[in-house]
């Protein structure tokens, strides 16, 4: 039986520009909760009217964001949190020990690693209190470049750094011209995840089958299959389906709409405590899963999405980030974020990447019927990849079109 390879690197990168003048279960934590609600928030907001793939980490961004947060002050700061759903008192804490419980997941079949980095420019003085918390809480270093002189070999090193976090699957993330010599800092976050399923599928099992999305067909999809029980419930409206990877640490969570055309209304009426309320839901039961093998690119603007969020200050003149620096006149120009998926019989690679620009389980053991559960994913879905432990909300996305693969 070959394994299954799971795959996911996340990156989240800043750019600040000059403007001209525990071991502890943290399912119940409050930074945790906030970042589902932003996630799913977040997912919301992208996929409004729009009927095409999505692949984002709202934990990277979140992550990335907090550091950036750390600086801000006043009604930026306000809004910041807001729109995130931060929880000032306890939120560099929280991060700490969500990162080091991440590093304790890691085992034979099963990797989870973050990385953080801060990119200043060398003649930028920062203050020691903003470099200091972002080295105790996320072990974020200040590396020096000349962007003032020399942009285009700071764009490259920052680059090589991202392809090396990502494990080469992230090129090129920062285009020409985007860094210059008005670039004062650029914020790093990435996250790498590497896991095998707990049950494998077996490549004899994979079937060419009809996918149907919007009334558009698409013959020839390659779906996986296997029948064994997994965690799952149901309601008038959808499916959803747990499939664990090594050691139930972390797992890929399927919602299927019961109507072939029926993603759009699940997406609207879809929030945290309706999440909250299917994990809890969910039971052991018999299941005969047939899942598509599927690949995706997708590359997001995030600054408008932030904004129709509430997050406004932080993009205009009026940001304030003054506990960053001594020389406050900073704000976010631009949020850029890519995501690649891919899902098949030997695993799903992934890899994303986030540009954000500046200028100057509860079980029931209810007896259930012998017959298992048909979860047949031939039209749009959702999926979500977690951490079972803290319940975090790692990656998130929909399937709508997929495409052909080998």
């Amino acid at each position: 039986m070959k394994s299954i390879t799971k795959t996911f690197a996340v990156l989240l990168l800043i750019t600040w520009l000059t403007v001209p003048l525990k071991a502890q279960n943290l399912a119940n934590n409050i930074t945790v909760k906030g970042n589902n609600r932003f996630a799913i928030e977040l997912y919301k907001q992208l996929t409004q009217g729009k009927q095409s793939n999505l692949f984002v980490s709202p934990y990277s961004i979140s992550s990335a964001l907090a550091m950036t947060y750390a600086g801000a002050k006043q009604t930026t700061a306000t809004e910041m949190a807001q729109v995130l759903h931060f929880a000032p008192d306890n939120l560099h804490k929280d991060y700490k020990t969500l990162s080091d419980h991440f590093k304790n997941l890691n085992t034979k079949g099963l990797e989870l690693k973050i990385a953080n980095a801060l990119w200043g420019e060398k003649t930028q003085l920062f203050l020691p209190d903003y470099l200091s918390l972002n080295q105790k809480y996320y072990q974020s270093k200040l590396e020096n470049l000349d962007f003032k002189k020399q942009p285009e070999q700071s764009r490259l090193i920052i680059n090589k750094w991202v392809e090396s976090k990502t494990n080469n699957k992230i090129k090129n993330l920062i285009p020409k011209e985007l860094i210059n010599h008005r670039t004062r800092l650029v914020l790093t976050n990435a996250i790498y995840f590497k896991g095998n399923w707990e049950y494998k599928f077996l490549k004899r099992n994979t079937k060419k089958m009809l996918f149907v999305a919007n009334n558009q067909r698409f013959p020839g999809i390659k779906f996986m299959g296997m029948q064994r029980r997994f965690r799952y419930t149901e309601n008038a409206q959808l499916q959803a389906i747990e499939i664990p990877y090594k050691d139930h640490k972390m797992s890929m969570m399927i919602l299927l709409p019961k109507d072939k055309n029926g993603l759009n209304t699940l997406e609207k009426q879809l929030n945290l405590a309706m999440y909250q309320k299917l994990m809890a839901q969910m039971f052991y039961t018999k299941v005969k899963l047939s899942l598509p093998k599927f690949k995706m690119t997708v590359k997001t603007n995030l600054k408008k999405t932030l904004k129709q969020l509430g997050m406004r200050k932080a993009f205009s003149k009026q940001a304030n980030f003054s506990g960053m620096t001594k020389h406050p006149i900073l704000k976010i120009s631009e949020v850029v974020h890519k995501a690649f998926v891919e899902v098949n019989e030997k695993g799903t690679e992934a890899a994303a990447a986030t540009a954000v620009i500046m200028g100057k389980e509860s079980v029931t053991s209810t007896k259930r019927p012998i017959l298992p559960k048909i979860f047949k994913a031939d039209h749009p879905f959702m999926f979500i990849i977690k951490d079972n432990k803290t319940n975090s909300i790692l990656f998130i996305g929909k399937l709508n079109k997929p495409m052909i693969t080998s």
